[in-house]
């Protein structure tokens, strides 16, 4: 039988690429002239039919696409996560973490954090800076601002295609990373120091292990860290410098409302400080090229993202 005189089709095949087994086709259809590309025209059928014989299950493609993103958005953090760390545990670190210990022990155990504290409620505390205080307290406040840096940080990076979600994912994704690094060393700190608060009779600045769990301010911590954050992403001189500037406000409030000593502002800012360089040598380390792993409904493979 010529070409364009084909009038019906029965066909065999297998799909073996997901193990469904042999998969048949069986058409009885008049078909219109094919011409000199039967062949052409013959495989396209039958990738038809092959589709309408087997169709997707409905929103999977698209329950896939997501579950495969979130996946894709998790391992990538798991990895900076590990990578964080051993940034973070290094010899280097450790030194910076003595230096940063010696001056706050000493004025923890002795009258000078008392004596700091009681200048500051005498000649500095007013209405500005209880305003200012008000301010800036409740981004020391986790309970509030890691559910913020968390959603920014996959809201982000899910939809990064979008103008400005890009920077907001990083954001949201450094900031989240320096809490996981730092949050461990500063429960230490918190309960090896043992220091208590100013504003307590009975608890005073001389470092008591567990004793108490104000050793470290986590106020301080907290609140530094999206300003260090910020200013580790941009190459702006003046942008750093402000950054920077406004990172020690949440701890200075803390002082302001007399519920921590200067030494424990103090370590509560070098440990947020500490953690986001570690995050900061992280993303240095990756280069202006990375791989990623790419999953989609039509593919499985890896692309390549080019940073600049």
């Amino acid at each position: 039988m010529a070409p364009d005189e084909v009038d019906s089709v029965h066909f065999h095949f297998a799909e073996g690429a997901d193990g469904a087994g042999p998969v048949s086709y069986c058409g009885y259809e008049p078909l219109p002239p094919l011409g000199d590309n039967a062949t052409d025209r013959l495989a396209s059928l039958l990738a038809d039919s092959s589709d309408a014989m087997n169709p997707p299950p409905p929103g999977n493609a698209e329950d896939r696409s997501f579950k495969t993103r979130c996946a894709e958005i998790l391992a990538t953090t798991q990895d900076d996560v590990l990578c964080d760390y051993a940034n973070y545990y290094t010899r280097r670190t450790a030194v910076e973490f003595v230096v940063i210990l010696a001056p706050a022990a000493a004025f923890a155990n002795s009258d000078w954090d008392a004596d700091v504290g009681n200048w500051y409620q005498q000649h500095i505390r007013s209405n500005d800076t209880n305003r200012a205080a008000d301010f800036f307290r409740p981004l020391g406040n986790g309970y509030y601002t890691i559910p913020v840096y968390v959603s920014a940080k996959l809201l982000g990076e899910y939809f990064d295609d979008w103008p400005g979600m890009g920077l907001l994912g990083e954001f949201g994704d450094r900031t989240t990373r320096a809490l996981l690094v730092g949050a461990p060393p500063l429960l230490a700190v918190q309960y090896l120091a043992g220091g208590g608060r100013p504003s307590s009779i009975e608890d005073q600045s001389y470092w008591r292990p567990f004793h108490s769990s104000h050793g470290a301010s986590g106020h301080a911590f907290m609140g530094a860290v999206p300003f260090l954050t910020l200013a580790g992403m941009t190459d702006d001189p003046l942008a750093k410098c402000f950054f920077y500037a406004c990172s020690p406000w949440t701890g200075i409030s803390r002082i302001n409302d007399n519920y921590h000593y200067a030494s424990q502002v103090w370590l509560g800012w070098w440990l947020a400080y500490l953690a986001c360089d570690a995050v900061n040598k992280t993303e240095k380390e990756k280069g202006p090229l990375a791989l990623t792993p790419l999953f989609t409904p039509e593919m499985t493979g890896l692309g390549l993202i080019y940073r600049h």
